[in-house]
């Protein structure tokens, strides 16, 4: 194979390790809806730790992000997550 696709198939292996672990995290750590103020601080600081610079908290526990690409004439997408059970 490729070591172009082995790395790029070791980074996804990565990715989603890392994904499961905030999974896991979360789903250790639950709180009532409403109330989720450790989950809303946990997004916030992982939005920060990806260089994101625009984090604006909203209604005690929501968060708006604004993530910039690198190309200035490609359009906006809106992205939208609950993040109560």
């Amino acid at each position: 194979m490729c070591s172009m696709v082995t790395d790029i198939l070791h980074d996804i292996d990565s990715y989603a390790r890392e994904a499961r672990q905030w999974r896991e995290h979360l789903h250790r750590h639950p709180e009532l809806s409403f109330k989720e103020f450790q989950t809303a601080a946990f997004i916030r600081e992982k939005l920060q730790s990806f260089g994101v610079d625009q984090i604006t908290p909203i209604a005690e526990t929501g968060t708006i992000a604004l993530v910039k690409g690198q190309n200035p004439e490609l359009k906006c997408i809106g992205f939208r997550a609950d993040i109560d059970a």
